[in-house]
């Protein structure tokens, strides 16, 4: 559940003097007005999403210890697997594809649920690694044709996200996000992803969270000899949401599965969601 203003803003005052800043000091910081800052603490509007990363980034938290109220204080549900889908009164939203490595695409479907166009903005997907380093945007030149100098020139920068301007009511469409590759200073890849599509504000707080095993794509999972049961069980839980035991079949009885690729306790979580789902179908 999203916390109202009044609470954000008492959260980023104490966050503020917890750092000693007055709020000229933050003000200055985030290139905004003393007065706004102060608007926050008043609880008279929200910062907008940018500037919620922003404050994450000068506080050094995360953007749910901002925005969301304490999860044993939060029944409803906030984070979604990658076969899940976010469904509201507005929208329903699900992803389609991740390919995290080569090109830093996220790929999903929206569905309009409303009566009314649903407007959409690059500034509605954010993308955080390990929920605490914001992945930022990917972004193109911007090339244009001087007459003067019968030369192109390079006059500015675009993001590379592909995504419609609107939805029209009861109609779906498809929008392909692309970030810059979240790779850590040792060169290791990130746990995980949470990935924010904050569409309207009752969406917000609401967030897929994709395991490196799905950093690939959602059909391929990342399988290695360093994955465990609790990977394992993430890659299985979307072929069998998918009701797709052939791919399961394929994942138990592959030729790396009988040279001990998986280990056992793995490879027993997959015998039996094979079996239990044979069972059901």
């Amino acid at each position: 559940m999203l916390n109202d203003s009044k609470v954000v803003g008492e959260i980023i005052r104490e966050k503020r003097e917890e750092k000693k800043l007055t709020q000229k000091d933050l003000a200055e910081q985030l290139s905004i007005t003393y007065q706004a800052v102060s608007k926050w603490e008043k609880g008279e509007c929200y910062p907008d999403l940018g500037q919620i990363v922003a404050l994450s980034e000068v506080f050094g938290v995360s953007i749910d210890s901002i925005l969301k109220v304490n999860k044993s204080e939060d029944p409803k549900k906030t984070d979604f697997e990658v076969y899940e889908v976010i469904q509201s009164d507005l929208l329903s939203i699900a992803l389609r594809d991740v390919n995290i490595p080569y090109n830093g695409r996220i790929i999903i479907s929206i569905f309009n649920n409303s009566s009314t166009n649903l407007r959409l903005s690059p500034k509605m997907f954010m993308l955080f690694a390990d929920d605490k380093i914001a992945v930022k945007p990917a972004q193109s030149d911007v090339i244009r044709y001087n007459s003067n100098t019968d030369d192109d020139e390079l006059v500015g920068t675009k993001l590379k996200h592909e995504i419609p301007d609107f939805i029209p009511p009861k109609k779906e469409a498809q929008a392909t996000l692309h970030f810059n590759n979240p790779v850590m200073p040792s060169g290791e890849n990130y746990t995980y992803l949470t990935f924010y599509p904050c569409i309207t504000p009752a969406e917000t707080n609401l967030r897929f969270v994709i395991p490196n095993i799905f950093f690939n794509g959602l059909e391929k999972p990342n399988l290695s000899s360093h994955n465990g049961p609790s990977e394992i069980s993430k890659a299985l839980d979307f072929y069998l949401a998918k009701g797709n035991v052939k791919s399961v079949m394929d994942l138990t009885f592959s030729k790396t599965c009988q040279t001990n690729w998986i280990d056992t306790s793995s490879e027993t979580i997959i015998q039996t969601s094979v079996m239990g789902n044979i069972i059901r179908y």
